[in-house]
């Protein structure tokens, strides 16, 4: 999975370490694939990113990106491919990884982002979620609190086609 392209959602991850504001969710609308469920905590809404990602989040902040790669389904990163990908991306902060896991077609890992001097520390998660012949890439937005990323990575984990099979 070293091959993956530069992705806005390196972006999102990473505005803690380049103190870049995150982008506010545009308006809401459905999923950019018709007929995908993600479960929602209570309170929580979703909206459309104005680059066609899929956020989620209680209603005062986005918590929760995803990104659709249509047809790369057929390999799911493993948590370990996830942490070197973005662990590769940072020069002035590291990673501790919380947890890591792999469960019905989904790689999760859970982390603290650590400032390199020391200074803040954002908790924070990276997942790969397979559905059908399609991956589907979730993280969280700087910002979010341990338990909204805890939210998020459970988000993620149970994204499914609603109703009919997938693909």
């Amino acid at each position: 999975m070293g091959g993956w392209p530069a992705l806005p959602l390196l972006g999102a991850l990473l505005a803690l370490e380049l103190g870049c504001p995150d982008s506010k969710a545009a308006a809401e609308r459905a999923p950019a694939r018709a007929g995908v469920t993600v479960p929602l905590p209570d309170g929580w809404v979703a909206q459309a990113g104005p680059d066609h990602s899929f956020r989620a989040g209680p209603k005062r902040q986005a918590v929760l990106r995803i990104d659709l790669w249509p047809g790369a389904g057929a390999e799911l990163p493993r948590p370990e491919a996830l942490t070197a990908w973005l662990g590769s991306g940072l020069e002035r902060a590291h990673l501790e990884v919380v947890w890591s896991r792999t469960e019905e077609g989904a790689s999760l890992v859970r982390y603290l982002l650590k400032a390199g001097d020391g200074g803040m520390e954002q908790p924070a998660m990276l997942g790969a979620k397979r559905v059908g012949a399609d991956l589907f890439l979730c993280a969280s937005f700087p910002g979010a609190s341990e338990g909204e990323v805890e939210e998020a990575a459970e988000a993620c984990a149970k994204l499914e086609w609603g109703g009919a099979p997938a693909p």
